[in-house]
């Protein structure tokens, strides 16, 4: 009697284990909220006035449109003097690249880009 008890106790503890296991490994496996965006950008002062451009690169398997970017441009204390936005021109398809030009008023020591809305085309 104390066998099956012990069995019955054991075979409990092993079906809650995978049950706890297995949604802690489907938790790990979830797509992440945000695709992964890798943003390069330069200066650019040819033109009548000082701007921002680069290129936004997709590195998720969705595909984005309406990408808006914000641009700071910081002192050399790093403090924000300005902002600007912007957008990627077209859409972003997965694995690929998109084109951007943000003008700005004045230049600074360095640019802050970053990605601040998109929406996921289906």
């Amino acid at each position: 009697m104390r066998t099956r008890i012990q069995s019955t106790v054991a075979g409990a503890a092993i079906v809650l284990a995978v049950m706890l296991f297995g949604a802690a490994a489907e938790a790990r496996t979830c797509v992440p909220t945000r695709p992964a965006l890798h943003v390069e950008s330069l200066l650019r002062t040819l033109g009548p006035a000082p701007a921002v451009e680069g290129f936004v690169s997709n590195e998720e398997i969705l595909r984005l449109s309406n990408v808006r970017l914000g641009v700071d441009v910081v002192d050399v204390a790093r403090v924000a003097t300005e902002e600007a936005f912007g957008w990627i021109f077209g859409d972003l398809a997965p694995g690929g690249r998109g084109y951007f030009v943000v003008s700005i008023e004045r230049c600074g020591a360095d640019y802050r880009v970053s990605v601040l809305s998109f929406d996921v085309d289906s």
